[in-house]
């Protein structure tokens, strides 16, 4: 944004206007005054509306939000003298302190335990983009399977909970940046796999050894 003071007939009177990327900004006051010590007589400070900030670009996208303003401080109450100032001297004006924070895009993203996605700005700043709802079923068993990993809500499975883990979900939380790994124990499904096989073995030993017997006795009889 950019400030233009123009000097105005009346001695200590400027006008003021502004633009914003090249474009004319209205603001709530347009004309600027200064004591006869050269301090500033009014106004102190101008605000100006986020709705009157997103007019400049037309009716596109809002880059500001409406429930705020942008407050521009020309001098503060108790120090007159710290702020533009009208002496003898040529003119010029910087400015010497924000509160606000320069424009930053998304540069990186990460998820906390409670599944809330944290966006990290190129300005530094972090903020909240969403947050992941988790939902869980009285009986998990009947949810019916509709193919590539996917489940629908059953009679059986009953209605889903949703909520939101650590803070509705305490024993649940979420792992970002972790690649999940099977839930299969090779080691468990190796040793039940070998027993069943054993099992298999000594049940058709059982049944040969059966037969054998029968086919003595067969034998026996003839």
């Amino acid at each position: 944004m950019q400030l233009t003071f123009t000097k105005a007939a009346n001695p200590g009177e400027f006008n003021l206007s502004a633009t914003l990327d090249g474009n004319a900004l209205t603001l709530p006051t347009t004309t600027v005054q200064f004591n006869p010590d050269g301090s500033l007589a009014s106004p102190l400070n101008f605000s100006i509306a986020g709705a009157d900030l997103n007019a400049v670009f037309g009716g596109g996208a809002q880059p500001y939000d409406d429930t705020k303003s942008l407050t521009v401080e020309l001098a503060r109450a108790g120090d007159l003298l710290s702020g533009i100032t009208q002496f003898a001297a040529s003119s010029t004006l910087t400015v010497s302190k924000q509160d606000g924070f320069p424009p930053g895009y998304l540069q990186n993203v990460s998820i906390d335990s409670t599944g809330k996605i944290i966006g990290l700005f190129t300005n530094g700043q972090s903020g909240i983009l969403g947050q992941l709802a988790i939902a869980q079923f009285s009986n998990p068993g009947g949810l019916s399977r509709d193919g590539n990993g996917l489940f629908n809500v059953s009679p059986n499975s009953g209605l889903p909970i949703i909520g939101t883990a650590v803070e509705i979900f305490q024993s649940t939380s979420v792992i970002g940046g972790a690649l999940e790994e099977s839930n299969v124990d090779l080691t468990e499904q190796f040793a039940d796999m070998i027993s069943t096989q054993r099992a298999f073995e000594a049940s058709a030993r059982t049944i040969t050894t059966s037969d054998q017997l029968l086919q003595e006795v067969t034998n026996l009889k003839r």
